[in-house]
């Protein structure tokens, strides 16, 4: 897979919208290289929206005309922070306006929703990150498998980094396969289905 910040208008291409700023990117960048194939994961830069949590899936209803394709396939990041209830319940209501017309559940933090707008056909692949609040849980649980300890806080996260020499992408690239599926399994499910869907 191809990580890009940069728009080109080709049949791979999938929109990444996030619900929070942080190691998202970073990690998405650093995960991308270690699938094959040409699906672009284009991260926009800057972001047309900046709303957070499942507030910012209201994206969806923007990007499809301004990329200018009848069909879009979303990758859509969220921490647990911002689900309340059940991942499926939260994650379709935020989706107001928006025609559904399957759901299929991948993981129990990740979704396959097929949708609609009018005439545009949008595949949208939500992925609910952390165990219990955010994405520097499945971080922390990583480096601790690769013999590093450390809170699952950004900050405690960027210093360990700082001691050892090495960014988040080194240590993702580094990283056995198996220990990337144990401590990111709904990411890792999902971009394997990206991957291998049709255009």
């Amino acid at each position: 897979m191809i990580f890009t910040t940069k728009l080109q208008k080709d049949k791979g291409l999938v929109l990444v919208i996030t619900g929070d700023e942080g190691n998202e990117e970073r990690i998405l960048k650093a995960l991308s290289s270690r699938f094959n194939g040409r699906k672009q994961l284009y991260w926009p830069k800057p972001p047309i929206f900046r709303k957070t949590g499942l507030r910012a899936l209201e994206a969806v209803k923007v990007y499809p005309s301004l990329i200018g394709q009848r069909s879009l396939k979303v990758l859509f990041l969220v921490d647990q922070e911002h689900i309340k209830g059940e991942t499926q319940h939260d994650v379709l209501k935020a989706l107001i306006g928006i025609e559904i017309k399957n759901v299929e559940k991948l993981h129990d933090k990740a979704l396959y929703i097929k949708t609609s707008i009018g005439e545009k056909s949008i595949d949208i692949y939500a992925v609910v990150q952390g165990r219990t609040k955010c994405l520097e849980e499945n971080i922390s649980e990583l480096l601790e498998l690769m013999g590093y300890k450390v809170n699952p806080d950004k900050d405690d996260i960027k210093k360990l980094l700082r001691e050892i020499r090495k960014d988040l992408e080194d240590i993702i690239k580094e990283a056995p396969l198996r220990d990337l599926e144990r401590t990111f399994p709904q990411l890792i499910k999902t971009l394997r289905m990206l991957k291998d869907s049709a255009n």
